[in-house]
């Protein structure tokens, strides 16, 4: 295919009515994977709200997201054609959550979350980053 050739999805309102679920994983008719990334935003605010209002370490409820809702979010989205910004709109609940835990003002940079602990950092690692670890993964 030359690469002027324009690819034209299905409309990107289609209604919600064409979609299947697939071994987990939502895939709509113009293979956007909209529903898929509306449903794991909304199963990834679901626990983090939750795990906020768990009196528990920070550390016990970050090991707990890891353990259970990060896996089941990540499982589908490895199969999602998404860009970067679909990817890291996945992190914007868990990066409240981190700050609400660790008594961080929301003004702190998200990048000083991520940052190895020598340089400063808090050295966690992006759910973002490990699917497209994942993805790469499946690749080679």
């Amino acid at each position: 295919m030359p690469p002027s050739t324009l690819v034209r999805y299905a409309d990107d309102d289609t209604n919600f009515d064409s979609v299947f679920k697939y071994l987990g994983v939502h895939i709509d008719v113009n293979n956007r994977f909209k529903r898929q990334h509306d449903v794991t935003k909304a199963l990834i605010q679901k626990t983090c709200l939750a795990a906020t209002s768990r009196q528990a370490s920070a550390e016990t409820i970050f090991a707990v997201m890891v353990i259970s809702p990060f896996r089941q979010a990540a499982f589908p989205i490895k199969y999602c054609p998404w860009n970067l910004m679909d990817h890291r709109a996945i992190d914007v609940p868990i990066i409240a959550l981190y700050k609400h835990q660790r008594h961080l003002l929301l003004s702190n940079s998200n990048a000083a979350l991520y940052m190895p602990t020598d340089t400063g950092g808090l050295g966690l690692s992006r759910l973002s980053d490990r699917i497209l670890i994942d993805e790469w993964a499946m690749i080679w």
